[in-house]
């Protein structure tokens, strides 16, 4: 009897302890289990340059000079010397107007004038030896100013029926024909200026004590992404806009090949010329949120959400004005699956 209490005893004990080890390593196991995995991601250090400081924003080209050319006689149109799309010179003919008429009349009064010299030269001649009175050499000299008035207002008609390029520009599209009856001031084609362009874009107002006329500015548009223009600020407005609470600006650029049309829109970089160091991070690092970006910064072995302020665009970095620290490490990779106090895996570190 008491052999086999202590057989029971023995069985009892072992089994009491072979439940309390297998509760142990399941209750270690669940805890495994339950601790959230650790997130691979890729790191890059801040990075620390000499830079100029500069901001970027949106333009749009506007041509130097743009206007429609019509007439300051009325007239039909006796013929059409250009190309729609076409680039003039100043001084090109463009249209002629029919000119008969004037031609005429310039004619006759040359004619005018030519007899007026003579009786004024004839009627001099007699002044000086006292067989013609001063009146009557006064009358005739006042006909002689006349009729040179009057050819003079007959060629500057003659010449405006000659409708000329007032500048070089590039000519749009026809709206009239040959033959064709135009009135004064009706419009008959259009001229752009585009060897030169206007980039206008506005400054926030933290800008303006730093903003002054012949500073550069870079510019690069979609459509030709591989070519950067150079431009000189021209013009700084008086007054800041109250609503938008930004300064209107525009800079000249050079369009010799005048690939760039007015209306274009542009990406404008306006450089102040201050150069100091400043921290820049790789662009794929910042995440938008409503109150602006952040940026997962490596802490250890987790990831801490930092609110950033950032700057302008210098290739594939982007500078940032507060948030971060020079010895800052930021994740650039696989940083939209993480949360604040993320476990984390480097790459870089295994």
């Amino acid at each position: 009897m008491k052999y086999r209490s202590k057989v029971l005893l023995s069985t009892l004990i072992i089994f009491t302890a072979l439940c309390y080890i297998f509760a142990s390593h399941h209750k270690v196991t669940n805890k495994n289990t339950n601790e959230p995995k650790a997130i691979t991601v890729e790191t890059a250090p801040v990075t620390e340059k000499i830079l100029a400081e500069k901001f970027e924003t949106i333009g749009s080209l506007a041509s130097t000079d743009n206007i429609d050319i019509s007439s300051e006689l009325a007239g039909q149109i006796a013929a059409i010397h250009f190309t729609p799309g076409a680039y003039v010179k100043k001084g090109t003919l463009l249209i002629q107007l029919d000119d008969t008429v004037l031609k005429s009349e310039l004619a006759s009064a040359k004619a005018n004038l030519t007899l007026s010299e003579t009786n004024y030269i004839r009627t001099k001649e007699l002044a000086k030896r006292s067989l013609a009175s001063e009146q009557a050499l006064d009358k005739t000299l006042a006909d002689l100013q006349e009729k040179e008035n009057t050819v003079k207002v007959k060629q500057a008609q003659l010449e405006k029926l000659s409708l000329r390029a007032p500048f070089s520009g590039t000519l749009g599209s026809r709206q009239v024909s040959a033959g064709q009856y135009v009135k004064i001031g009706q419009p008959l084609l259009h001229l752009v200026a585009n060897q030169k362009l206007r980039v206008e874009y506005n400054l926030p107002e933290r800008y303006l004590p730093k903003l002054h006329l012949g500073q550069k500015v870079s510019i690069r548009s979609d459509a030709f992404p591989n070519k950067t223009y150079v431009g000189i600020v021209n013009y700084v407005a008086p007054a800041i806009d109250k609503e938008t609470r930004t300064i209107a600006v525009e800079a000249l650029i050079d369009n010799v090949e005048r690939l760039l049309s007015t209306g274009l829109f542009v990406r404008v970089s306006h450089q102040f010329g201050e150069k100091k160091k400043r921290l820049l991070v790789p662009e794929e690092s910042l995440i938008p949120t409503i109150n602006g970006q952040k940026i997962f910064v490596l802490r250890g072995k987790k990831a801490v959400a930092v609110r950033v302020k950032t700057g302008a665009h210098h290739a594939s970095m982007t500078e940032i004005c507060s948030g971060l620290n020079p010895e800052d490490i930021v994740i650039i990779r696989g940083q939209h699956k993480l949360k604040e106090g993320s476990r984390v895996i480097d790459i870089h570190q295994g």
